[in-house]
């Protein structure tokens, strides 16, 4: 925040909750006993299914029924996994669906904030350590609904958020080309790799401090 405040550009920005920006949504799974619930046209997400920043196919499906049957979530929701090994694996969806309990999806507020500003909003390290640390350790860790709506994120205009996901994307793309030299080249693999990811990272965290806002 101090950061923040150093900059008069960014008097607008603030810190805001994940359920100030959007619906919260923990998923359900309907009765497998009744086979017409699955095998229709709607995704039924799981967190085997978070591959990739967007995604609209999964393994398994529900039908309208199924559906119904389930919360359902809207195109561009935001699905962020709550319990388990993959705790903070996120990814927006680009067909409406639904998801299992193992996933909060947030529904955004579009005059408040974009789907992609608040995917990488969580994807950034210091948002993936909220989510560890206010995760209930037992066997397996947990956020429930109520903590995760807790969760915090700066927040800039939409104007910027656009600017800025412009810019982590841009930056994505150098690096991923770096990343593919490093990846042809045996000596140092490891070591390489480890530099690029770090500098995505470091992408990130610029990124939303407002260092890539000019």
């Amino acid at each position: 925040d101090n950061e923040i405040e150093k900059h008069p550009q960014r008097k607008e920005w603030k810190t805001v909750t994940l359920n100030d920006v959007g619906k919260i949504e923990t998923g359900s799974t309907p009765s497998t006993n009744n086979r017409d619930f699955y095998g229709g046209d709607y995704p039924f997400y799981k967190p085997a299914d978070l591959n990739d920043v967007t995604i609209s196919q999964t393994k398994n499906s529900l039908s309208k029924s199924g559906l119904e049957h389930s919360r359902f979530l809207p195109k561009n929701s935001v699905l962020v996994v709550c319990i388990g090994g993959s705790i903070g694996k996120t990814s927006i969806i680009m067909k409406e669906g639904a998801s299992n309990q193992q996933i909060n999806a947030i529904i955004p507020n579009t005059k408040k904030i974009t789907s992609q500003f608040l995917y990488y909003s969580i994807i950034t390290p210091s948002f993936q350590n909220q989510i560890i640390s206010n995760a209930r350790t037992t066997a397996l860790p947990i956020l429930k609904k109520s903590g995760f709506a807790q969760l915090s994120l700066i927040l800039p205009p939409l104007l910027t958020q656009k600017q800025i996901v412009q810019n982590i994307k841009n930056a994505e793309e150098k690096f991923k080309s770096q990343k593919t030299q490093f990846e042809n080249i045996k000596e140092n693999y490891e070591n390489s790799i480890t530099y690029v990811n770090h500098i995505q990272s470091s992408i990130l965290d610029a990124a939303f401090s407002g260092k890539l806002v000019q």
